[in-house]
């Protein structure tokens, strides 16, 4: 909208319409993009937060490099509610998922979901203890490029006593399973069977959110969740997101889109050089400007309310 004189939308693969730019709209070229009108905003009732699900006190974790990455992080998210984590990239936000989902050690500090500690176990562990992650890269972390659609969505539950007839995997279930969530998530691909590799980026996204949610996760910790799809994938996961909130998930958000930070959050979490800057809760009042005094370390909260 703001470089082109002309804009061309094309749609699986056809020529939809050539537009003045001057002439058009986002909501216009969003609607010819696809195919229906597309909300803007994230429909969402007021949060009714519950009991605290994650509890996080004084974190710290190193990055690849071995330098401090985060410097006693403290934090907590309640069923129901979406707590966003907002910040310039780099300032820790990619160690703390990793952190929490026992990709990357921590150096001290506290983790406890429902209670329970979650510092020292494994990988496999938590993905038991219904923690839905959904991984910044979709590609490296979020899914096998080479295995089917199908392979994908049962990756970690391929355990399950549904997919398995005895020491082997249960086929027509499987089958039926994924079709079931192709349907749901509004997969676009021939078959279940199609190489999760030949997926657009939307398309290989909402596989990765599928299998997720599909564990009914009681804490989904989502990163970058939007990043590189398309407006219609976007609207839908935000829906989704959302869905997981009222039906009483704690729900962590991490994005460099501060506007779908905004959007998706009851309360926001601000990182600057690996410390929460501020929490803040997400008012009709709360402006980007505000957000941004902390995202650049110009303003910051006292240590007591930023670690609520």
């Amino acid at each position: 909208m703001e470089i082109s004189n002309r804009v061309t939308v094309l749609r699986a693969g056809k020529s939809i319409a050539t537009l003045l730019t001057k002439e058009t709209n986002r909501e216009e070229i969003s609607r010819l993009m696809v195919g229906r009108d597309v909300l803007f905003r994230v429909d969402k009732r007021p949060a009714e937060p519950g009991e605290t699900v994650l509890s996080v006190r004084g974190l710290r974790a190193a990055d690849d490099k071995g330098s401090p990455a985060l410097k006693g992080v403290s934090f907590e998210i309640r069923a129901g509610e979406v707590l966003g984590i907002a910040g310039v990239e780099g300032n820790g936000q990619t160690e703390l998922v990793e952190t929490l989902t026992g990709l990357r050690k921590a150096d001290s500090g506290e983790i406890r979901y429902l209670g329970g500690d979650l510092i020292g176990r494994s990988v496999a562990q938590i993905r038991r203890m219904q923690i839905g992650h959904v991984p910044e890269d979709r590609q490296t972390s979020g899914a096998c490029l080479t295995s089917t659609i199908a392979e994908n969505l049962i990756l970690d539950h391929y355990r399950n006593p549904d997919f398995r007839w005895g020491p082997f995997l249960h086929k027509k279930k499987i089958k039926k399973f994924a079709q079931t969530m192709m349907a749901t998530f509004d997969v676009r691909a021939q078959s279940e069977e199609t190489l999760a590799g030949a997926l657009s980026g939307g398309n290989l996204q909402k596989v990765v959110v599928a299998r997720e949610l599909s564990k009914n996760p009681k804490l989904l910790i989502a990163s970058q969740p939007t990043r590189g799809v398309d407006i219609g994938a976007i609207e839908f996961i935000h829906r989704e997101v959302i869905k997981r909130r009222d039906a009483g998930a704690a729900v962590l958000v991490v994005s460099a889109e501060l506007s779908e930070v905004m959007a998706l959050s009851d309360r926001i979490a601000v990182f600057y050089n690996g410390e929460i800057a501020a929490v803040l809760d997400n008012t009709p009042d709360l402006t980007e400007q505000e957000i941004g005094y902390y995202m650049l370390g110009i303003k910051k909260q006292g240590q007591e309310a930023a670690a609520q």
